[in-house]
């Protein structure tokens, strides 16, 4: 990874907005799900570092977004995490080939 500086402000992250299930992608940083219905977002193959914050921007809560990492991988040992809370969102970070809530 590199970091940028910049003297026009904070650097701009890369974002995006699913309204159905997706695959976040290697350069996703935010991904906001704005869906009724219910949604699964896969984490790619868990590489040290990679950050990602996902949220409901729907805002209905009641366990209709999945996050489900690749097969063999957890989140906090877990072998996905469902946003359960309207508007919740997490960010989850990859060490040791886990993701990781921080």
């Amino acid at each position: 990874g590199s970091i940028t500086i910049s003297s026009y402000g904070a650097d701009l992250i890369n974002v995006i907005g699913v309204t159905q299930s997706y695959t976040a992608a290697l350069d996703d940083e935010y991904i906001g799900v704005s869906s009724a219905s219910a949604v699964t977002i896969t984490l790619p193959t868990a590489v040290n570092g990679r950050v990602y914050t996902i949220k409901d921007e729907y805002g209905q809560g009641s366990g209709k977004i999945t996050i489900q990492p690749q097969s063999g991988s957890t989140i906090d040992g877990k072998p996905n995490y469902i946003i359960s809370v309207p508007n919740q969102s997490i960010n989850i970070v990859c060490r040791a080939n886990k993701w990781w809530i921080m």
